[in-house]
Formats: C-alpha cells, sequence, structure tokens
C-alpha cells in the first residue's frame, strides 16, 4: 500500500507536471504529451495499482479478519480515485487552454504591411509598404543572408519611427546606397537618410513632417517619452549625414497633419541627396 500505491501516486503526481513543464513548452506538443501522458498514468497505472490494492486488502482480510484496516484500505481507494479525477480534469484544461493559444496565435498572425523583394542578382533590395514594428530585424537578417547587397529602393509613405531609425542606422552600418523612385516621406525618409549615397528618381517625393503618436495605427508601438527629444535625436543622425543646417531647421516645422515635400534642388543643395534620376 505505502510503495506500490501510495509513493507511486505521489511520485507520478510530482513528477509528471514536472516533465510536461520542462520538456514540452510548444503548445501542441504539450497537448500531445498531456494526454499521452494521462493514458498510460491514469488508464495503465492507475487501475493497476487499484486492482493491486484491492487484492492486497482482500487478503489480509481473509489472513487476519481486521475490518478496520480494510475499511481504511478501502476510504483510501476512493480518496484517490477522487484526486486523481480532479487532478486529471486539471491536466485536461491545461491541455485545452493551449489549444485556445493555438487558436488565437493563428488568429492574431496578419502578414506584414511591407515587402522586401530582393533583385539584380542579390544586390538590390525593394522595400515598400509601411515602416512597422519588426521590419528592421527582418532586414538585418537579410543583409547578413545577403552581404552583397548593395543598393535598398525605398517606396513608403512612413510608419514607425522606431524602425525608420534602426533601417537608417543599418544602412549607415553596411553602407547601403539608397533610392526612391516614387516617394519615400516620414520614418522612410529617417531610413533613406541613413544610405551612403542617396538618389531619387525624377518623379520621386522625399517627405518630412512632425512625429507623433499613433496608437490606434501602431497600437504595439513603444510611446515617446518627448516628441521634441526623438525629432532632435533624428537632427543629429541626419547632421552626421553631411546634411547642412539651414535644411535642418525645416525639416520638423511642418505639422503632423501635414507634409512637406523639397524639391530636388532644395535636396541636392543640402546635401540630402546626391543625384536625381532620369528615368
Amino acid at each position: 500500500m505505502w510503495v506500490v500505491f501510495i509513493g507511486l501516486l505521489l511520485l507520478i503526481s510530482i513528477l509528471e507536471p514536472l516533465i510536461l513543464d520542462t520538456f514540452f513548452n510548444d503548445p501542441k506538443q504539450r497537448i500531445s504529451a498531456t494526454y499521452i501522458s494521462l493514458i498510460i498514468t491514469r488508464f495503465l497505472i492507475f487501475p493497476w495499482q487499484l486492482i493491486g490494492l484491492l487484492r492486497a486488502s482482500d487478503k489480509y482480510f481473509i489472513t487476519h479478519g481486521s475490518t478496520n484496516k480494510t475499511r481504511f484500505i478501502q476510504a483510501l481507494m476512493f480518496l484517490s480515485v477522487i484526486f486523481t479525477m480532479v487532478y486529471s480534469v486539471e491536466l485536461i484544461q491545461t491541455a485545452k487552454f493551449n489549444i485556445v493559444q493555438i487558436q488565437n496565435s493563428s488568429q492574431d498572425i496578419k502578414p506584414p504591411g511591407y515587402t522586401l523583394e530582393i533583385k539584380r542578382n542579390d544586390q538590390q533590395l525593394i522595400v515598400s509598404g509601411e515602416i512597422e514594428i519588426g521590419i528592421t530585424q527582418a532586414l538585418e537578417l537579410i543583409l547578413k543572408e545577403n552581404p552583397d547587397l548593395s543598393t535598398v529602393i525605398l517606396e513608403s509613405i512612413g510608419g514607425q519611427i522606431y524602425e525608420g531609425r534602426g533601417l537608417s542606422r543599418l544602412f549607415t552600418k553596411h553602407q547601403i546606397d539608397t533610392y526612391s523612385y516614387q516617394e519615400c516621406s516620414s520614418a522612410c525618409a529617417t531610413a533613406f537618410i541613413g544610405g551612403k549615397t542617396r538618389h531619387l528618381g525624377q518623379s520621386a517625393k522625399l517627405g518630412f513632417h512632425q512625429y507623433k503618436q499613433d496608437t490606434t495605427k501602431f497600437p504595439k508601438a513603444v510611446p515617446f517619452h518627448n516628441l521634441i527629444e526623438e525629432q532632435n535625436h533624428d537632427l543629429k543622425i541626419f547632421k552626421s549625414q553631411s546634411i547642412h543646417q539651414q535644411f535642418l531647421d525645416k525639416v520638423f516645422l511642418q505639422t503632423s497633419d501635414g507634409i512637406w515635400y523639397p524639391t530636388h534642388s532644395e535636396l541636392l543643395e543640402a546635401g540630402v541627396i546626391h543625384s536625381v534620376i532620369i528615368n
């Protein structure tokens, strides 16, 4: 009773959750492991324990004729059944929780609002769409896997400013040349200025405006602590790219509701771009 029944029952109760928590972090694996464990421990081992204890109880009663100990063992068996049922329900509820997690995660996954496309013998990357959370990490991985990549074409009306800043630093670090043939504004312009050399198409626009907190459009964005400080931070990055101070004084004059598109002449004179490409 003490070794084969109670001892083994307690050992299973301790080891089972420990093994499940340690080796099965993935929800899908955890579900399968939970049901396999339940089959082994609750439908194979536990009935074998009950039958063995019941036979031992009957044998003890026939040999010694003690009803008190027999009833104690019967009560113990009844309590163990209740305990096992409750514990099994708890494991099943945990498995169901993992099922819900999988369902929710599959529903929450949305395709990114940007596209990253490599062209021209792995030397050119086209970035289009929103500059949203995760794009810097994705682009950094592409740069590691494509060491020959030397130019990036940016086509975006903006997005998350921290990601724009992250892209800017990546371009500067890897000495990537930046291009735009349509429009590159707001956070995209910040990324664009990180280029080693910077070029615009004949009809392309580079747009600037003040920053704003947009928690509706970017619910996972890190909120700005101080918008002026963030703007000044990026002005330092722009200045490190040899952009003239007279131009920098105008970068954030336009409110967040509007946008300033400098002419190509202004951009060339200020050192923001190095050439205008006739296409």
